[in-house]
């Protein structure tokens, strides 16, 4: 017969409170960067909804565990097999993990699929789509900064352009999650036709507060 966790010395209790601890941040840092990141609002909830499961285990096998100064006690996470506690932790760090994996690839490829060129002017010989940033203001208050910074993106057709400019803005507003950024707000995008160069062109502005 399986001995339940209650039966168990403290030394192992300890051993799996702790394992599920680390779980729970674990999982944590899942919702966080399922948040951040992708933005997928369904896997975020259903993550978010085993974050609570699992804090609530963990919390449970702290609070009347004698682990911690309390006594035995009759609650039902006491009677549950401490293997059959392990196993759940196993499988949350694995489930945890392949979602990590998933999230890590996903951006490895999005990253490479739509990488593209930046510059400061308009390059000599401009080929495919690029971008080209003009920073057009900036107000300092006491360390922290206030900048306006126009993104231009150039693309070979109007749909590349802004398909460009589509991706720039995506990762833009992302920026905010840089140390050094406070906030990235968009102020504008448009269709903005290169006439001179009679290259498609979309621009979006930006206003940055950062340190």
């Amino acid at each position: 017969m399986l001995k339940v966790f209650g039966s168990y010395l403290p030394e192992y209790q300890i051993m799996l409170v702790c394992f599920f601890i680390f779980l729970t941040v674990l999982y944590m840092v899942l919702v966080i960067c399922e948040g951040t990141w992708e933005r997928q609002r369904r896997a975020m909830l259903q993550d978010s909804a085993l974050l609570i499961v699992i804090f609530l285990i963990t919390s449970g096998l702290c609070v009347r565990s004698r682990v911690f100064g309390g006594e035995q006690d009759t609650m039902i996470l006491f009677k549950i097999p401490y293997a059959f506690l392990f196993i759940m932790g196993i499988c949350g760090y694995l489930f945890a993990g392949i979602q990590m994996f998933g999230i890590f690839k996903r951006r490895r490829n999005y990253l490479r699929e739509n990488a593209f060129s930046c510059y400061m002017s308009m390059p000599e010989k401009p080929s495919g789509n690029f971008c080209i940033l003009e920073k057009t203001g900036d107000s300092p208050d006491e360390g922290i900064y206030t900048a306006t910074l126009a993104v231009q993106s150039y693309g070979s057709s109007d749909f590349s352009a802004a398909q460009l400019s589509h991706f720039v803005v995506q990762a833009m507003l992302d920026a905010d999650t840089l140390p050094e950024i406070v906030s990235c707000d968009l102020v504008t995008e448009y269709n903005f036709p290169d006439t001179t160069r009679k290259r498609p062109r979309y621009q979006a502005v930006f206003s940055i507060t950062h340190y």
